[in-house]
């Protein structure tokens, strides 16, 4: 059977517009900032993103994280930022009724998922002009291309850590990206859903009815 895809309708002007409130926070001058939003829980992998910072960390890699988002497993990833000793360079902010401030400040913003439908996150991020890197899920490859807009790696820590060490070691890409990140996010304008959803919709009553609409 033919399928077709329509994307959700984006609000990009109240997006950008929400984005420009003012937040207090101190990050540290000429260091990448990483930024992953979501509730805590198992399938959104924030716990295998902080055990990729321990690796960057031991690396050598200078980073900040801020994790935006309440959940189950929260006092779990609390102990994992202690153990692995990453509370100078990651951050619990917990729920944030306003997103948007701090994803306009990220230089890089993650979606370590298991798994996913087609992620709003990502969606406002490339409205937004971010670069990201996703692990492969539903909707993902559909997003951002063959990591044409944003990198999509294999679904795993491995995965994870190539991808956003690629950025890491060459910050010059991180710009790049956001350049074509927000090319992207221009086709998921609410104008150009709506005006999809309403092609898509008129031609499935012609093709029913034989009667064309223009």
């Amino acid at each position: 059977m033919e399928t077709t895809v329509l994307y959700n309708v984006n609000d990009e002007n109240e997006i950008i517009e929400m984005a420009q409130a003012q937040i207090d926070i101190n990050r540290k001058k000429d260091v990448p900032l990483l930024e992953v939003i979501g509730r805590l829980s198992q399938e959104k992998g924030v716990d295998r993103l902080i055990r990729v910072c321990s690796r960057l960390k031991k690396d050598r890699y200078s980073f900040e994280l801020l994790i935006l988002g309440e959940g189950e497993e929260r006092e779990k990833l609390e102990r994992m930022i202690e153990e692995y000793d990453l509370s100078e360079c990651v951050k619990l902010l917990g729920f944030i009724s306003n997103p948007y401030p701090y994803m306009r400040i990220a230089d890089i913003l993650v979606c370590p998922s298991r798994y996913e439908g087609l992620s709003t996150v990502v969606t406002e991020g490339l409205i937004l002009g971010k670069a990201i890197v996703t692990t492969q899920c539903s909707g993902m490859k559909e997003l951002l291309g063959d990591s044409e807009y944003g990198i999509v790696t294999e679904n795993s820590e491995r995965g994870l850590y190539y991808g956003v060490k690629k950025f890491l070691d060459a910050p010059g890409t991180i710009y790049d990206m956001s350049k074509r990140a927000k090319l992207r996010g221009k086709m998921l304008r609410k104008e150009t859903a709506v005006g999809e959803t309403e092609k898509f919709f008129i031609q499935l009553i012609s093709n029913k009815t034989g009667i064309r609409y223009y």
